[in-house]
């Protein structure tokens, strides 16, 4: 799998009022059936807090959480529990007046909803979640990063402070060319590693 380089320059220069509005519909997710395991890996791993994490490949359903680890920089390992709560498609609309127009029309946005808990031993003010939206195709996206206040959807990395047991209400911000279609929410720190997924799609 690759991440999708942004297409969209997604760094807004003035904080926008009045944006207007577009269609909210929530992506309900595939059913996994009998024979579909909720796992594909056979244990969970071990933060370097002592916490248990995720095994590897698992799979779950919107809700449900995942206690996941990664290195967030040279000194700090992150060990976080991630609940993937909504994963949202709305109109090309609201990002008007944050990207440039003639790109709004070419894109479909997706609001991420969920929670963080910091279930490690450091404090993690500040860290960006290495949490992709995965198309049909397999190809990861990385979420929006906005330069200004984006009261709609924040899509910030975790609030500062963040220390241990701290935990945050998350809006992400997604988008994806016109015609792909979302298949799950990826927590996956490293191109090689097998991550933890929540299936929207």
């Amino acid at each position: 799998m690759t991440v999708r380089a942004l297409a969209l320059a997604l760094v807004a220069t003035l904080a926008l009022a009045g944006c207007s509005g577009g269609g909210d519909e929530s992506v309900e997710p595939r059913s996994l059936s009998s024979s579909t395991p909720a796992s594909v890996a056979t244990s969970s791993g071990t933060a370097a807090s002592g916490a248990t994490t995720t095994a590897a490949g698992t799979v779950l359903a919107l809700g449900e959480t995942g206690t996941v680890a990664w290195q967030v920089d040279a000194r700090t390992q992150a060990t976080a529990d991630v609940t993937v709560v909504k994963v949202q498609r709305r109109g090309p609309s609201v990002l008007s007046g944050w990207v440039p127009e003639d790109q709004v029309a070419d894109t479909t946005p997706y609001f991420v909803r969920g929670s963080v808990v910091n279930a490690g031993e450091t404090e993690l003010g500040g860290a960006a979640l290495p949490l992709y939206l995965r198309d049909a195709s397999g190809v990861l996206t990385p979420a929006v990063t906005f330069g200004s206040d984006y009261p709609r959807c924040p899509s910030t990395p975790l609030p500062d402070p963040f220390a241990p047991g701290d935990t945050v209400d998350i809006c992400l911000v997604y988008t994806l060319a016109p015609g792909a279609d979302p298949d799950a929410m990826t927590f996956q720190p490293t191109s090689t590693d097998l991550g933890v997924t929540w299936q929207v799609g």
